[in-house]
């Protein structure tokens, strides 16, 4: 079956910061003026292979936006049969030139994040560096497919805490891996997922921690509910995590598959050959549930005027259609991830502890409540015990003078 994908993105610097320091690729097209802060950008593809990505620079000033927009540049699309090769090599590459750049700035400490989804003759697979995320929405339910690279994923992972304690910790943000780390600190190992087939109606959302800082899974579930065109649901979300406080910088891109008549001509999209892999992935349908609905953020290449809320289901999810030999009736088969009915925090591999120097690479690293509390517990016993030799000591010494005179 061929399919088209519509792609939507909006960003902004959101409510606290002077400037946007994140970027994307839709489709080929990033944002190539950093000083463009507030960009709406929609695109389709259809056949051939394409590929969505989100960034989220980091370093302050003018470092996070050059890194983001350094790494949007260089990773491009590539057949899916080649993802883990020729596009960890891209992936590799544009670490090497946020690495360069540092150093050219005397070594002020910059990088990114990047998620990014790979397209091809409708199959698909998604790979991730850091915290930007990305989810699949399939008949009403939401799943998180990338894997958090942080500190504050891997004390949910061990236990230590629960999503709703590690998001009041600093160690939320500190990344195990991110672009920008040096060749000698740490190679940064991207996570990849499966090959999946695409489902007409089939919806990813790729956003930067602007977003899923803002709004936990079930209400971003909720905004993506909405029986909208997929320009409204950006708007809709972009809206809701500056509503919500928009601490941070905001990325939201959507991708909807829309399956074609195998006999409709379509659009090429830069002619490649194609690939076959993976199994189909079927999925019940669920009954929408209705999201609200902001008006859409201004933009400086508008696409869309300001949508209001939706009163009739124009678009409802029509139901994911699979080949006929591999029937599925389970939702959403779709390995390692999390579905999202209700809140649920998007699962995290297990990644092995990062060395030392990758730790020192990425964000500034802060002690959580529970190791401040138990050094301040050692301190105090050890004020004690000192206290308490010299009590001993003093009483052993006036024993021997009794003794002695």
């Amino acid at each position: 079956m061929n399919f088209r994908i519509d792609g939507c993105v909006m960003t902004n610097p959101g409510k606290v910061r002077a400037n946007n320091e994140d970027n994307y690729n839709l489709f080929g097209v990033y944002r190539d003026d950093v000083n463009d802060y507030i960009r709406t950008v929609e695109k389709s593809a259809s056949q051939g292979y394409a590929l969505a990505a989100v960034l989220d620079g980091m370093g302050g000033e003018s470092a996070g936006e050059v890194a983001s927009f350094l790494a949007a540049q260089s990773i491009t699309a590539c057949p899916l049969a080649e993802v883990k090769t020729t596009g960890l090599q891209q992936i590799l590459l544009a670490n090497q030139k946020v690495c360069e750049e540092t150093t050219k700035r005397g070594g002020k400490r910059m990088g990114t994040t990047y998620v990014g989804a790979y397209f091809e003759n409708g199959k698909f697979t998604v790979a991730n560096v850091g915290d930007s995320r990305c989810y699949l929405y399939r008949g009403g339910v939401l799943t998180a497919l990338s894997k958090d690279h942080s500190m504050g994923q891997r004390m949910i992972d061990s236990g230590v805490m629960t999503e709703e304690e590690a998001r009041k910790t600093k160690s939320w943000h500190e990344l195990t891996q991110h672009f920008g780390i040096f060749p000698e600190e740490f190679t940064i190992e991207p996570y990849f997922t499966d090959v999946y087939d695409l489902c007409d109606g089939d919806e990813l959302l790729l956003c930067s921690d602007g977003l899923t800082d803002m709004m936990v899974d079930a209400e971003i579930a909720s905004f993506m509910a909405a029986p909208a065109p997929i320009q409204e649901k950006v708007s809709n979300l972009l809206n809701g995590a500056l509503n919500n406080g928009g601490r941070d910088n905001v990325t939201v891109m959507i991708l909807r598959a829309v399956a074609l008549d195998s006999e409709e001509k379509t659009i090429p999209y830069d002619g490649v050959s194609p690939v076959a892999m993976a199994q189909p992935v079927e999925a019940p349908v669920a009954q929408p549930v209705a999201a609200p609905v902001q008006p859409v953020v201004s933009a400086a290449q508008p696409v869309a005027a300001p949508v209001q809320p939706v009163v009739s289901a124009a678009q409802p999810v029509v139901p994911p259609v699979a080949p006929a030999q591999t029937p599925v009736a389970e939702p959403i088969a779709v390995p390692n991830a999390t579905p999202v009915p209700t809140p649920v925090a998007a699962p995290v591999s297990n990644p092995a502890p990062a060395p030392a120097a990758a730790q020192q690479a990425a964000t500034l690293e802060v002690l959580s409540e529970e190791e401040i509390k138990l050094q301040k517990s050692v301190k105090v016993l050890t004020i004690v015990m000192v206290i308490l030799i010299v009590i001993f000591v003093g009483l052993a010494a006036a024993l021997l003078y009794l003794l002695l005179f």
